[in-house]
């Protein structure tokens, strides 16, 4: 409720806290419960005229505790946990416009907006729908009564007790470390109980690009928060998801984290997305992520624009979350399927191995920086980093996105390539070659050729 005092003084709004009785035990995910009353709030202040009245209620209630006029989106019978007899319940009312009756199971749908609302209020219609999602979670039940020119009022019960969790996965050590008189914060893990619920199933779906553990990390920018929680809740089983408001901060997460792909707003404070797209393309250290970028506007040239930036895909709002997920791996796997070519190409394509402009010149720039030193057994990384005016950390990050190599092994892959070619000429012995590409140890030299090669210096 704290965020929103400030709100309710500028519009002049009556906002209190009503509850009995004075502690409840209930063992819930605190983030995700939070995000529930923060979405209810939000809902509230956006429709509640100034001078208007806002009020969140908490006390017992039972399963069949029903009022004329409610309607329920969700019921007991949704979780087949019929046992269940007492609950939690959260209530937040205003005295706002109201929702038209048939209008009132559409509110829930993703990015549905009540389209003969006379006030003029910002929203991607995200923040109901997943409200819905997270009660689901919980095995809750949410009920909304609302009547048109006096205000709404939704009703949220979370269950009482723990009996209805089953064997689903509790943190044990929080729960034995609060004393029984104290309220109770317990993680369920959600993400978790939604893959145990059928494990061999979603295994390939969860973790789409790779046998192991690899998940991927995007950044999601957008100044709508609702939408931003609705991509984290919904991709973070498949990605790592990060999340800014606009689109300066957006490039400062991005030259911070280097994420696997970029997904942004057009419309946005600071900086919006074409910008942003731009200022990631042309820099040589960042230009290799893929950039999607999102936007309601659907006009043939706002695409043109984004792709004229560089932008490696565009999606119209409101889009499909199966969608925009298929088009993040599609860029990812390209990527990856990019870092293979560079282990098999001939020395002199490896910067034709790209499509990127500034991806070619930096990779030519590194050949040719590394080729005029061959010979010196002591030009390595920290020389290579220096001559290209890159901090170390920087330049592996790229050539890790970009070959799948950190510096020294991308060195070396230069060294045996070009030590490759040079033993095509019969005339020169693999000793002399092994001094030409900075090695001053042969022995050592065939080592690496034949591991590199798979086969020695002298059959190749």
């Amino acid at each position: 409720m704290h965020s929103f005092e400030l709100l309710a003084a500028q519009k002049n709004i009556h906002f209190e806290f009503l509850y009995y009785p004075e502690s409840i035990m209930v063992f819930f995910d605190k983030e995700k419960v939070e995000n529930i009353i923060y979405n209810l709030l939000s809902n509230a202040f956006k429709y509640t005229p100034v001078k208007g009245n806002i009020s969140i209620n908490v006390t017992v209630s039972g399963q069949d505790n029903i009022e004329e006029g409610d309607v329920c989106i969700i019921g007991l019978n949704a979780h087949k946990k019929h046992f269940i007899k007492e609950f939690v319940e959260i209530k937040v009312q205003d005295d706002g416009p109201g929702i038209p009756n048939n209008q009132i199971h559409n509110i829930f749908k993703r990015f549905y907006r009540i389209p003969s609302s006379n006030i003029d209020v910002e929203g991607s219609g995200i923040g109901l729908y997943l409200t819905r999602e997270l009660i689901k979670i919980h095995y809750g039940i949410l009920v909304v009564n609302s009547d048109i020119g006096k205000g709404t009022v939704f009703k949220v019960r979370l269950p009482m007790g723990r009996d209805f969790l089953d064997n689903q996965p509790i943190d044990s050590v929080q729960y034995d470390d609060y004393p029984a008189n104290q309220k109770l914060h317990i993680d369920l893990l959600s993400e978790q109980i939604t893959i145990n619920e059928n494990k061999n199933q979603t295994q390939n779906i969860l973790n789409p690009l790779s046998e192991s553990n690899f998940r991927p990390t995007i950044l999601f920018i957008d100044d709508d928060k609702d939408l931003s929680r609705y991509i984290e809740e919904n991709l973070i089983r498949s990605f790592n998801v990060i999340t800014a408001n606009n689109g300066k901060e957006g490039l400062s997460k991005v030259n911070e984290i280097l994420p696997d792909a970029v997904i942004t707003d057009i419309v946005m404070p600071e900086m919006d997305g074409l910008d942003l797209c731009q200022s990631i393309k042309s820099n040589i250290l960042i230009s290799h992520i893929p950039v999607i970028i999102l936007s309601s506007r659907s006009e043939i040239s706002d695409y043109m624009n984004g792709l004229n930036l560089m932008a490696d895909d565009y999606l119209s709002k409101p889009f499909n979350l199966e969608i925009l997920e298929a088009k993040i791996n599609s860029l990812i796997k390209n990527r990856i399927n990019l870092k293979k070519i560079f282990s098999s190409v001939p020395l002199s394509e490896i910067h034709n191995a790209v499509s990127d402009q500034s991806e070619k010149e930096l990779l030519n720039k590194i050949l040719i920086i590394v080729e005029k030193n061959m010979s010196n057994p002591k030009f390595g990384v920290k020389d290579l980093a220096s001559t290209l005016s890159m901090s170390h950390s920087l330049l592996s990050k790229k050539l890790n996105s970009l070959v799948n190599q950190s510096p020294n092994e991308f060195i070396n892959s230069i060294r045996l390539k070009k030590a490759a070619m040079l033993l095509m000429d019969r005339s020169v012995s693999v000793t002399q070659v092994a001094f030409k590409v900075g090695y001053d140890d042969p022995k050592y030299f065939s080592r690496s050729f034949r591991k590199f090669f798979g086969k020695s210096p002298s059959y190749y």
